[in-house]
């Protein structure tokens, strides 16, 4: 950029030019993290795997919905494909990665009380 706190007429990006994005280029986007460890998921009480079967046993298996679920990011039982919880919002701005790239990984923890909560290891 300039020497000022604005930028330059020629320093700003064309809106007109753009760039394909990493769904459309089959590539994934440059900073999706290689693992993504001991996220907790949301609103699991409300999902169908907790509805069917309770809280996922350590190591079950999960992977991670490449289309939104009620405008969620869901993790799903790698066996049954239902859905034990969301991944928190904060991880919104990474689900151009997670439609581009498979991830898959593990519930590392979980707890009844007081309320059902679920972590998860996740890796590409």
């Amino acid at each position: 950029m300039g020497s000022g706190s604005s930028p330059r007429f020629d320093e700003i990006p064309r809106i007109a030019e753009p760039q394909p994005s990493p769904v459309e280029s089959g590539s994934a986007p440059e900073d999706c993290p290689d693992t993504l460890e001991n996220v907790e998921l949301e609103e699991v009480e409300r999902c169908q795997f907790f509805e069917q079967h309770g809280i996922p046993p350590n190591g079950t298996d999960v992977l991670v919905s490449g289309e939104l679920e009620e405008g969620r990011i869901a993790c799903k039982s790698a066996g049954s494909g239902e859905t034990i919880g969301y991944l928190p919002v904060e991880h919104s701005k990474l689900f151009r990665c997670f439609t581009a790239i498979s991830y898959g990984g593990e519930v590392v923890n979980s707890a009844a009380e007081p309320i059902a909560r679920v972590w998860v290891d996740l890796r590409q």
